[in-house]
């Protein structure tokens, strides 16, 4: 009699346990932070940058309602009016001293840069989102009371946070435009040396 040894299957199911179990992959899965969390909400908000995110939240969605409402109930509407004018000069608030953040990252990125091209977009953009924060506050604080200016020394203030603005945005888009161009020159190295090396051996053999 011929003897037949039959293969002993495994469930997949098993297979991909024992894998999480192996690899941790369920333990990630247990700790990963959630949105339902009340802990993930606390850390958020415990930062400048989560309290930032949230008024924001509250700014831009007051303005939606804001325009929801215009049409049909004009009283609502300046109610959600009013409160996207308090949440937006809130932010401006939190943001205080905000741009010593851009000045000490400059102290950390332009020493690991190679070219002075590199550096000066560097310093043009944290530069100008730095300043663009503090001219903008200046006007916030004249709004608020507390620093009262002239109506032109109040234009000039008004104007300059949107020159910073610029410069911010348009050195970034050097800088992006910067990386493609290095990225593409590298592809072009390694090609190069690819085909300097020339096929492996035994490659056009048939």
């Amino acid at each position: 009699a011929r003897r037949t040894c039959a293969r002993r299957r495994v469930p997949r199911g098993a297979m991909a346990l024992r894998a999480e179990d192996v690899w941790g992959v369920r333990e990630a899965f247990g700790r990963k932070a959630t949105t339902l969390a009340l802990g993930s909400w606390t850390t958020m908000v415990s930062t400048v940058e989560g309290r930032d995110k949230m008024m924001k939240v509250i700014q831009f969605s007051s303005r939606f309602m804001a325009w929801h409402c215009a049409a049909r109930d004009p009283a609502a509407a300046r109610r959600w009016t009013d409160l996207y004018k308090s949440s937006q000069e809130g932010r401006k608030s939190i943001r205080v001293l905000k741009a010593l953040n851009k000045v000490d990252q400059l102290f950390d990125e332009v020493p690991a840069l190679s070219t002075p091209y590199e550096k000066a977009l560097v310093v043009a953009q944290q530069a100008g989102l730095a300043g663009h924060w503090h001219f903008d506050y200046l006007g916030h604080a004249h709004r608020a009371g507390f620093a009262e200016r002239s109506h032109r020394e109040l234009e000039r203030i008004r104007r300059i946070p949107a020159f910073c603005w610029c410069v911010c945005n348009v050195a970034q888009i050097l800088r992006g435009e910067l990386a493609l161009r290095n990225a593409a020159a590298e592809i072009t190295r390694v090609r190069r040396d690819l085909e300097a090396l020339g096929p492996r051996d035994g490659a056009g053999e048939a």
